[in-house]
């Protein structure tokens, strides 16, 4: 076997345990609920691989053995970062103890990452670059009698800033505000940014880069992606949010990232996620008394503002894909079952009054991903709720947003049902009694025909309806479907509030009988009764 054949089988072995991994990763989550294909799969991968890397390391015969070939296996095109980035937040790790300025401490990191001589910022005053600010005083008048000592400085700096002014950016995500420049007589390497989305005439200077390995285009969307969260390193935000959004600003250029990458993102998420709890919003049913029917568990963040959503979580999970979102969905669930079951018991316990007209537990709504629903360890958590709450699983609703597309069934050689699939493996969860929704309904991945085939107990019409008068069509369509099914899918209308264009009365007229919004009061850290004032209100507004 010649050389060119060794490296070609060495491409192969290095794409097949790609793949052997990626199905080893899903033998993980699935558990005993692993598909047969799967594990046929990785037993053919594994016996190949180990084919492939016997003609490789012996071709021909142990006889024959080349010592002189060394094979070297490749690695995701995006490790070179790795060190680069790991300098980085280690010594973003000090910034507590440091008094300078939220720019100085953002260069202070980044000469220390990228192992530069100096960092430091100028601007233009029209007629020369000046020193903006630098690290420290020694830096500031070392670099200020650079600047004033370096013609060829001040001449690559206006190059710099007119080669970047007069780029035709065509694909927005491409990074041009960075310049790679190497200055004589040493040729050493150095690196300019201009700074973005500012009026001001401002460069980030890397002066004597010492390590040049790391630094192409993928260096440019790390500095950029940290310049925008920091907006151009002049605000202080918390290390995680950093780290993390440099992280996704890889994998959403290059679409993959190195195993550190990846396993430190999904550290970071999962620590993050310990953090955040769930609220609960109530769901009303509309009648000439109304009460609380339902409650859907919302997820916050106790540490900031309660009224929304952590959205950085869920843009982590959209990005980074089926284990995040696993992780994310293990955790609500289990937090809001249990917040749920004993917040419910102490709102009883207080006032058994307010609850003679309700069940024990009002059913309760958690969010899921579609792929979460596949999932041996989601399942297992299920089975443990049932176990170790006092809440019944046939009093949970998962809902499922009609933002995602669904899984889709694995290739068999043979013409799937993708719909019809899908329902099947919703079995697990029907036949404990547990119920599902539409949410969102009205966009993304929605269709008549999803929603017709899909068969939910509850459809959630998603709040853009609410907004403008043709979203009563997409009202009466669904509660046709709704008259079709015989009772059995329900409409929830969400978000309704104030704002809204279509009243409370026409959702009545319309046949709506569940809705939810600010309207009926803001989520709240445990669940509560409607108060006789918020009752009055709605059954006036339904004009009953």
């Amino acid at each position: 076997m010649n050389e060119v054949d060794i490296r070609r089988h060495s491409e192969i072995i290095d794409t097949m345990g790609r793949r052997l991994h990626a199905l080893k990763l899903q033998k993980a989550i699935k558990g005993k609920g692993t598909e047969p294909h799967i594990l046929i799969e990785i037993e053919d991968l594994e016996e190949e691989i180990g084919q492939l890397q016997l003609s490789v390391n012996y071709p021909g015969s142990l006889d024959r053995i080349d010592h002189s070939v060394q094979i070297e296996f490749s690695s995701s095109p995006t490790a070179k970062y790795d060190a680069f980035l790991q300098r980085l937040f280690k010594h973003q790790q000090y910034w507590q103890n440091d008094s300078h300025s939220v720019t100085a401490k953002c260069m202070a990191s980044l000469k220390y990452a990228a192992l530069a001589d100096n960092v430091f910022l100028v601007h233009h005053s029209g007629t020369h670059w000046a020193v903006d600010v630098a690290i420290d005083a020694a830096a500031f008048e070392h670099t200020q009698e650079l600047l004033h000592t370096g013609d060829q400085l001040q001449r690559a700096l206006c190059q710099a800033y007119k080669q970047v002014q007069e780029t035709k950016i065509i694909d927005q995500q491409t990074c041009t505000n960075v310049i790679f420049v190497r200055l004589q007589p040493d040729n050493q390497l150095s690196i300019f940014v201009v700074l973005p989305n500012t009026t001001s005439r401002k460069i980030l200077v890397f002066q004597n880069v010492n390590n040049n390995s790391e630094f192409d285009f993928g260096f440019a969307v790390i500095i950029n992606a940290m310049l925008q969260i920091t907006a151009n390193l002049s605000n202080f935000v918390r290390a995680y949010f950093v780290e993390t959004t440099i992280h996704n600003a890889l994998r959403s250029y290059f679409g993959y990232v190195s195993d550190y990458i990846y396993t430190r993102q999904l550290r970071l998420f999962k620590e993050r996620l310990q953090g955040l709890t769930v609220f609960f919003e109530p769901i009303v049913e509309l009648s000439r008394k109304p009460s609380i029917a339902r409650w859907e568990a919302l997820a916050r963040d106790p540490q900031t503002n309660t009224n929304y959503a952590p959205a950085d979580i869920f843009e982590i999970a959209d990005l980074w894909g089926r284990q995040f979102q696993l992780e994310l969905d293990l955790h609500f669930l289990q937090v809001a079952v249990h917040k749920y079951s004993v917040g419910a018991k102490d709102a009883m316990d207080a006032s058994q009054t307010s609850y003679t007209h309700q069940r024990e537990f009002a059913p309760l709504h958690v969010n899921v991903y579609p792929e979460s629903l596949l999932c041996g360890a989601y399942r297992d958590m299920i089975t443990t709720i049932e176990r170790d709450t006092g809440v019944s699983i046939g009093d949970l609703v998962l809902e499922i947003s009609e933002k995602l597309p669904l899984p889709q069934p694995n290739h068999t050689g043979l013409a799937v049902d993708e719909m019809r699939w899908f329902r099947e493996q919703l079995t697990y969860y029907t036949d404990r009694w547990i119920s599902f929704a539409i949410d969102d309904f009205g966009v993304g991945f929605a269709s008549t025909s999803r929603l017709s085939r899909m068969e939910p107990e509850f459809v959630k019409i998603d709040r853009d309806a609410l907004l403008h008068h043709f979203g009563g069509l997409t009202l009466g369509y669904v509660q046709e479907l709704a008259r079709e099914s015989f009772g059995k899918m329900k409409m929830i209308v969400e978000g309704f509030d104030d704002q809204s264009r279509i009243s409370l009365a026409q959702l009545y007229n319309l046949k709506v009988r569940y809705v939810q919004g600010h309207f009926f009061g803001m989520a709240q850290d445990s669940v509560y009764s409607l108060s006789d004032e918020t009752e009055q209100r709605i059954a006036q507004s339904l004009g009953l």
